[in-house]
């Protein structure tokens, strides 16, 4: 069963950052339900791996959205994103040493990253790039 599943309150009411917020979120099912069944071992280095690469192109996109859109906050958004992926890189610098106990830490951060960035951090913009014309 995953831990989160997307609904109307992660929408920030633009398709295209929708979609890849539920591509992340499904990284963190992933991993959860690999920590419930025991297994978690085996699928940190998929989800580490493709939360670094994924993180990276979706912050990437949302960053030139603000810069095409002249998004107030931008400054304060980007330093999220680089302290999240640094954390991120982080997780999978030590997963790479043999530390192989971080998968429960890992998932608390991701909670509580999806919770805040998501819905305080991107709603923010959300507005403005749907008065834009942002799909």
């Amino acid at each position: 069963m995953p831990l989160v599943e997307w609904n109307d309150k992660f929408s920030t009411k633009i398709p295209s950052i929708d979609r890849q917020h539920r591509v992340i979120l499904g990284y963190i099912n992933q991993l959860h339900d690999g920590i419930e069944s025991g297994e978690y071992r085996g699928v940190l280095d998929i989800v580490l791996r493709g939360l670094v690469s994924y993180t990276r192109s979706h912050f990437a996109y949302e960053e030139m959205l603000f810069k095409r859109f002249n998004y107030e906050q931008s400054a304060e958004h980007l330093a999220t994103h680089q302290r999240m992926v640094e954390k991120i890189i982080e997780f999978r610098d030590l997963h790479a040493k043999g530390q192989s106990n971080i998968g429960p830490e890992l998932l608390e951060f991701l909670r509580d990253w999806l919770f805040h960035h998501i819905l305080e951090d991107d709603m923010a913009y959300s507005n403005l790039m749907i008065e834009q014309g942002v799909q």
